[in-house]
């Protein structure tokens, strides 16, 4: 979907939406390019914001770029009015200046809005900062904001007369900076420089970490030089930042990566949160029927973006869910394995429509996961007969076969090693051992745990990379095994009959540990950033979906 703004970004395009953005529900910087490899009128740079999918910002939301050097104090480079604009199906939005045409050989996401505009100026001209602001003013690129130089936005600088700006304001959001030298350079907004001594200039490019929503911190973005050819390039080149992550690189128009440690974050609204949801073999009650014919079981999801509960009737009794991306929008889709028959069915999150296809055969275990790094969920299944697994990559659409365990074995899957692609693994109940296949790592084996124990695999302590983990239920403990270290961690949470859901609950990059009370119907959720959280949601017999992969040892 593409949109065009009029000179300068002063015109509003009224777009229909589910609902607005406004300070009170954010939006954020995602994603920043300022300087291609080749300059070519700078025509490779963009803008990523996100926000909730498909829909509208409020009006009087401005993003803003201001010049930071001495020749230029205070003049803005970048003013465009968002008031209006709507976030695409995967919730996000590109600005895309037209000044220099458009880049070679890049297409953005289809499933992101690509706003273009046309402004004689481009980013990038040395020290800067990169803004979402909210004002009433009306905003022109190449305005002086700092007309005495002294390091505050005239809107908000007591020290000048207020005279033809009376009743304006001048409010940042969010905001990023790249200033090479903040003892002689002003920093205009708020939020982290992310400009560091091994550097050595102000960064090419800058990414936020999925699901890090904080707005003034460093730990929330890397960045770095990038790659010197093609132009339209989307790798990063040393140096980076000291935070730089396993498989960082640029993602125009789609969601950021590394992803959370494993491909199954249960993200249903595409917001970068784990979302509270259960599986219901045999329901009670109606839901709207958008599966196969016969569909019976349902899914019930309570989206944490606010956009309320979601039910479907998708499956039958006998099903295992296999919830994943499988179409890359950054929203988990429902889906089901059929074992009588080995198909898969997917329900798109995109439209609700959904499709099928035979995968795998009799006896098979599914485990989905992205192991070709692509964004998008490959069918996978573990043939515990032959101690092989199969795997159809999206990335090619190729079968891979790889001869991983033995009969007995419970596939396990996740980013083991930070890489940015999942890894197939198996958790071994007669020994205890785990047997990890690391894409970049390669093998590895742990003995950790006990005959009952429950997989929790999940990256708990957010370093882009998951660990072994598992709940107990005789003592409702958990236990990690740190992918730094290999050094572990426990703890209490829960009570003997919960169910262990892992997940992102508060959108941080940690996983969060969390348990289903079936006599309670209550989730007890306890969030890296967020702390405790109780929600009552669910029934008698439900298997919520962050529960789905764990495997309990005979």
């Amino acid at each position: 979907m593409r949109r065009v703004l009029g000179f300068l970004g002063t015109a509003v395009i009224a777009l229909a939406a589910a609902f607005s953005v406004s300070a009170g529900n954010p939006v954020w910087l995602n994603e920043i390019e300022v300087d291609p490899p080749v300059q070519v009128g700078d025509r490779c740079q963009y803008v990523e914001l996100i926000g909730a999918p498909n829909s509208t910002i409020d009006q009087n939301v401005w993003f803003i770029s201001i010049n930071s050097d001495a020749s230029n104090f205070g003049f803005l480079n970048a003013a465009v009015n968002l008031g209006g604009q709507q976030f695409g199906s995967n919730g996000i939005l590109v600005l895309d200046n037209t000044n220099g045409g458009d880049c070679p050989n890049r297409p953005f996401d289809a499933a992101a809005n690509v706003v273009t505009y046309f402004n004689p100026l481009t980013l990038g001209q040395g020290s800067e900062g990169f803004y979402l602001v909210t004002t009433t003013a009306t905003l022109t690129a190449g305005t002086d904001l700092d007309t005495n130089d002294n390091g505050v936005v005239d809107f908000n600088d007591p020290g000048l007369s207020k005279s033809g700006l009376t009743g304006e304001s001048f409010f940042y959001t969010d905001g990023v900076n790249f200033i090479f030298n903040p003892e002689e350079q002003y920093k205009y907004g708020p939020g982290p420089n992310l400009v560091e001594t091994l550097l050595g200039d102000v960064p090419d490019a800058a990414t936020r970490f999925p699901g890090n929503t904080d707005v003034n911190s460093a730990a929330a973005w890397y960045s770095g030089e990038l790659a010197s050819s093609p132009e339209e390039t989307v790798e990063y080149a040393a140096p980076f930042s000291s935070n730089f992550p396993a498989g960082g690189m640029l993602t125009p128009g789609a969601q950021n990566v590394p992803s959370s440690a494993g491909s199954t974050l249960f993200d249903f609204d595409g917001d970068g949160k784990t979302d509270v949801g259960v599986f219901r073999r045999n329901p009670g009650s109606f839901a709207p029927n958008r599966g196969p014919e016969g569909s019976t079981s349902q899914w019930w999801i309570l989206n944490s973006s606010n956009l309320g509960t979601f039910a479907a009737a998708f499956g039958q009794p006998d099903d295992v869910p296999v919830p994943a991306d499988y179409t890359g929008d950054g929203r988990t889709d429902i889906a089901f394995f059929r074992p009588s028959t080995s198909e898969w069915f997917v329900l798109r999150s995109e439209d609700q429509s959904f499709f099928s296809f035979p995968f795998g055969a009799a006896g098979d275990r599914p485990a989905p996961g992205d192991f070709d790094g692509d964004g998008i969920a490959d069918p996978a299944v573990f043939r515990p007969s032959i101690g092989t697994w199969f795997i159809f990559r999206s990335s090619d659409q190729q079968t891979a076969s790889v001869p991983f365990g033995v009969a007995e074995d419970l596939p396990t899957v996740a980013d083991f090693d930070g890489d940015g692609s999942d890894d197939i693994a198996v958790f071994r109940p007669s020994v205890s051992q785990w047997w990890q296949f690391r894409s970049t790592a390669g093998i590895i084996a742990y003995q950790f745990g006990e005959t009952g124990d429950q997989t929790a695999v999940a990256d708990f302590t957010g370093d882009g990379a998951a660990d072994v983990a598992f709940f107990r239920p005789s003592n409702a403990t958990w236990y990690v095994l740190r992918s730094e270290d290999s050094s572990f961690f426990a703890f209490p949470w829960g009570a003997t009959g919960d169910v262990p859901a892992p997940g992102d609950y508060d959108g941080d990059g940690q996983a969060d540990p969390a348990v289903f009370r079936g006599s309670d119907l209550t989730w007890y959720i306890f969030g890296s950033t967020s702390g405790f959280e109780a929600v009552q949601f669910g029934a008698t017999g439900d298997e919520p979906t962050p529960a789905v992969f764990s495997r309990s040892a005979p």
